[in-house]
């Protein structure tokens, strides 16, 4: 199994070098490349109706939520749930 392993790195090594020197990067192409990166890093960037579109979803789930749950989602206290806590590091109840 170990001498498989070595075959397929050897292999893997041998394809990387043929890629690189097919597609070598000339120095000429990198300030071209930056810009079409940060064109496209711009574009992708969000928008104000973005934000706008993000609050009517939150907005529409949460009276999905209340619809199907109803008005009792938050919790006041969670002395109810967790009576008691262990200290993470010496496992003595707080």
């Amino acid at each position: 199994m170990a001498l498989r392993e070595k075959v397929l790195r050897k292999k893997a090594q041998k394809f990387e070098l043929k890629g690189l020197q097919k597609h070598k990067v000339t120095m000429g192409y990198i300030p071209a490349l930056e810009e079409i990166l940060h064109e496209i890093h711009v574009t992708n960037l969000p928008k104000p109706s973005d934000y706008d579109n993000r609050k009517d979803l939150v907005r529409v789930f949460n009276e999905i939520a209340k619809e199907i749950y109803g008005n009792f989602l938050y919790i006041t206290s969670l002395n109810h749930i967790l009576p008691q806590c262990i200290h993470a590091m010496s496992f003595s109840y707080c």
